[in-house]
């Protein structure tokens, strides 16, 4: 189920980096195409502690806007895919 597929991925910068595309559909949990903050802190929250560094929602909210280019308050594949590839933008400490 969900959950297990969300433990099986190390959230590092490069593997996230390497499938955009299935760290952005973990994240989508409704599927509707867009990351909101709420899916974003859910998804970060119930990933197992030993693979993430547990950050305060501050960390997190640092991280959705750094993905939230245009501001519009939800993260969409073409952002998420833009942010990702850009590893100046996008490192371990971001996320």
């Amino acid at each position: 189920g969900m959950p297990s597929e969300i433990k099986g991925h190390s959230w590092a910068a490069d593997d996230i980096r390497s499938d955009p595309d299935r760290a952005f559909d973990l994240f989508d949990a409704n599927h509707d195409g867009q990351i909101s903050v709420a899916e974003l802190l859910f998804t970060t929250r119930k990933t197992n502690d030993s693979v993430r560094k547990r950050g305060s929602i501050f960390d997190e909210m640092k991280l959705f806007q750094l993905l939230d280019v245009d501001g519009d308050s939800v993260i969409s594949r073409d952002e998420f895919n833009a942010v990702v590839k850009d590893p100046r933008a996008f490192t371990d400490d971001a996320v």
